[in-house]
């Protein structure tokens, strides 16, 4: 064998490898993505209701941006999964990044939080959020949070299975006393700061 048939063929394997390795950091970096996504979801999709650290933020992003995010995360798999078999290449990766594509954007059917509201009192941002599984249970979520409306601690303060009234819920700030209640409909629910239901005759408060 000459010389330059052997440096073709050291050429044509180098070149082999380089692909093998190009495509299999290309299916690992998909499959994290994937997962990342995946996890995203199950985040936004639950907020701690006993005043436990809350990275908010994930909540309201989801909400803007998950169905868009889960279409195009979607089609690009299915275009890269027929290029692989087309090709008759390995898609076993790509079909595991698809599959958590599909359970990702199964998690907000079986629980999902819906942003509100948001609202500024005495330099922190509130949101107001509701919290809703596959049993069409509702429950209502008050967050107090940093200026910047970053980190949150949030707590649930009404559960109902009602579904009437979850459209209309909204803050209502008054600086002079520095209250920030929850009204639903034409009802004040709740105060945030003092934690004081209104539900029955008289509020009842819980402590902070």
């Amino acid at each position: 064998m000459s010389k330059g048939v052997r440096t073709r063929k050291s050429a044509v394997m180098t070149e082999k490898l380089k692909r093998v390795a190009w495509t299999f950091w290309f299916d690992n970096v998909v499959l994290l993505c994937s997962l990342l996504y995946c996890a995203w979801n199950w985040l936004s999709g639950y907020v701690p209701s006993e005043r436990a650290p809350t990275l908010y933020w994930l909540v309201v992003l989801n909400n803007n941006l998950g169905c868009s995010l889960a279409i195009i995360l979607a089609l690009g798999l299915l275009v890269l999964i027929l290029i692989r078999i087309r090709r008759k290449a390995d898609a076993s990766f790509l079909l595991v990044a698809g599959i958590l594509v599909i359970a990702g954007s199964i998690i907000p059917f079986v629980a999902s939080t819906r942003h509100l509201d948001r609202a500024e009192l005495n330099g922190h941002v509130c949101y107001l959020a509701l919290e809703s599984n596959f049993e069409l249970e509702y429950n209502f979520v008050a967050c107090e949070c940093d200026s910047q409306g970053l980190f949150c601690q949030c707590h649930g303060f009404y559960y109902t299975k009602q579904t009437l009234g979850r459209q209309l819920a909204h803050f209502v700030v008054n600086p002079t006393t520095s209250e920030l209640k929850v009204q639903v409909d034409d009802k004040i629910l709740y105060n945030v700061l003092s934690r004081c239901y209104y539900g029955n005759l008289y509020p009842t408060c819980s402590e902070k």
